[in-house]
């Protein structure tokens, strides 16, 4: 499988001021992002457009539906790493709006390129979990 890579996707530049359900890309991105589905900004409107239907009535709740993303993470990397970084928008006219953003940042984690550093990771998070 391969994919084409045609550079940064402009259309999340939209406002951030317009909440869901019109949901401009990022505020879908980071919707479905928190919910640990990797895609890219394009893709994660499908939440958005399931979130109309919802608000609607034509998807009633408890419905089961299905949603394409088409697009996975690493298609815009950027996006994401500036997105949790929390310098996605400085310098833009979007900056101050970007704050309500915040919530849904997670801070990266940087580990050693060894695969026991990602396992110890990967278990450590898995214990949390289930001591919930």
């Amino acid at each position: 499988m391969a994919a084409i890579w045609s550079g940064p996707n402009s259309g999340w530049k939209k406002p951030l001021s317009a909440p869901p359900p019109m949901a401009p890309p990022v505020w879908a991105k980071a919707e479905i992002g928190a919910d640990g589905v990797g895609c890219e900004p394009a893709s994660a409107v499908t939440l958005a457009g399931l979130k109309k239907l919802v608000k609607q009535g034509f998807v009633k709740p408890g419905e089961s539906v299905v949603l394409i993303l088409t697009g996975h993470l690493l298609k815009d990397p950027e996006f994401t790493l500036k997105f949790h970084r929390g310098d996605l928008f400085v310098g833009t006219p979007h900056e101050k709006a970007a704050t309500v953003l915040v919530r849904q940042q997670r801070t990266p984690l940087v580990l050693d390129a060894r695969v026991d550093a990602v396992l110890e990771t990967l278990e450590k998070f898995d214990r949390a979990g289930s001591e919930r």
